[in-house]
């Protein structure tokens, strides 16, 4: 079993720490936040195994910190509640410590890595989050990084909007955040407007090179970024899921408003590329005489967010993002039914009906800027807002099947406006 150096974690922009001391950290801009923690740390007898499993972890995820302490490891978690955790523990802390954290909705998931894996089997029983125990450090890889990938996929944060609800004092939670995160974006395409390219995207580029300071790869990315990068590749640079797709996207899911004030000239030149392939999709359409395209996006939900869409037929649904959908189905059921170490979650069809001729409902196939062109991917704007229409339980394929369509006006926020939300 690999001993991690606590001195050296792999953290941009901090310095070395004493083992198990809190830090000032940074704030991730990836989907997941790997945590090692082991009390032993700081005995480690084999540094060169020590380095091996730095480089291997930040081929998986580029933000990993490391913990010899259990105090300030568990401070560190109790101060990032937005953020997906994967713990990665010795069989003894497990043991220690589960009981205080398990609970804790940032942590996604637990990794136990130990030499004697049955003594700690009774422990998947007890707590749901752990995927499995680990004895050998290519088979813990291995389940990271596949576990990495599925949340990164997964990372879609939707609002729900009631819209029966009138005065803004009587707004639930949901429909609150909703309405806040349309107006967000109407905020920053007005900032951007006032904005200089190459002043805002070499702001954002110096953002990234300090962050990913430690990551060769991203580094050299950034710079092919700085030297070729053109408005018109704004499309090309999302689908390569390097270091914009991944900052883009959490800016986004996270609401963070510093970050994305950071990115404000690249989400503008994205969304203006998707309004111009939109419009290229309008008249091959047109030309075939047909206004809707159908599209679907597989994903897992747990039992709450299926029962509030369920609540909310007929109400109005939006992604806090840039919204991936595909023209395959089979590729979406594949997704939504693949096997899942949590069992809390439930394979989810969504369905929607893409309609071209509706200005409140821009999307792009862009397919063939793709590094996978055989995904069929289609992109839905910042913020699309839909209807669910119908939601069943497709007993054949064991998921779920929500039915999305688009709506003609977005009458809410003009109400809204009116009632001096800003």
């Amino acid at each position: 079993m690999a001993m991690i150096n606590a001195k050296s974690p792999i953290v941009p922009k901090i310095g070395r720490p004493t083992a198990g001391e809190p830090v000032s950290l940074p704030h991730s801009v990836e989907d997941v936040t790997i945590i090692w923690f082991d009390q032993n740390m700081d005995e480690s007898i084999n540094p060169d195994d020590v380095e091996e499993t730095k480089t291997l972890l930040r081929k998986i995820n580029d933000y990993v910190l490391f913990f010899s302490k259990p105090e300030p490891c568990l401070d560190y978690i109790k101060t990032v509640p937005k953020e997906k955790i994967f713990l990665i523990t010795s069989g003894f802390y497990a043991v220690e410590q589960l009981d205080k954290i398990h609970s804790l909705e940032q942590i996604d998931s637990v990794f136990i890595f130990c030499v004697f894996r049955g003594k700690y089997v009774p422990l998947m029983e007890k707590y749901s989050k752990i995927i499995d125990i680990f004895t050998e450090q290519k088979d813990l890889m291995e389940s990271l990084a596949t576990n990495v990938e599925l949340v990164t996929k997964q990372a879609t944060v939707f609002g729900l909007f009631d819209g029966k609800q009138r005065p803004t004092r009587y707004l639930t939670r949901e429909s609150a955040s909703f309405l806040w995160f349309q107006l967000l974006t109407d905020v920053l395409k007005t900032i951007t407007a006032s904005d200089t390219k190459n002043q805002g995207i070499e702001e954002m580029l110096k953002h990234c090179q300090c962050y990913y300071r430690t990551n060769r790869v991203e580094l050299t990315n950034i710079e092919d970024f700085r030297k070729t990068y053109k408005p018109e590749d704004a499309i090309i640079w999302y689908s390569k899921q390097s270091f914009v797709y991944r900052s883009v996207n959490k800016a986004l899911r996270t609401e963070d408003i510093d970050a994305l004030y950071t990115f404000r000239v690249y989400i503008t030149h994205l969304r203006s590329r998707i309004a111009y392939q939109h419009n290229q999709l309008r008249r091959t359409c047109r030309d075939a005489k047909s206004n809707i395209i159908r599209l679907y996006r597989g994903l897992k939900m747990t039992n709450g967010e299926i029962s509030q869409m369920i609540d909310n037929i007929g109400g109005l649904i939006s992604m806090n993002g840039f919204f991936s959908t595909s023209r395959d189905i089979e590729q979406a059921v594949r997704f939504a039914t693949k096997p899942s170490s949590r069992n809390n979650v439930f394979g989810v069809l969504l369905e929607i009906d893409g309609d071209i001729n509706l200005d409140k409902m821009i999307f792009a196939d862009i397919a063939q800027f793709s590094t996978y062109p055989e995904e069929q991917e289609v992109l839905f704007d910042l913020s699309t807002v839909f209807k669910i229409v119908h939601t069943e339980l497709d007993k054949t394929r064991n998921l779920w099947v929500i039915q999305l369509s688009g709506i003609v006006k977005l009458f809410f926020l003009d109400m809204y406006n009116d009632q001096c939300l800003y």
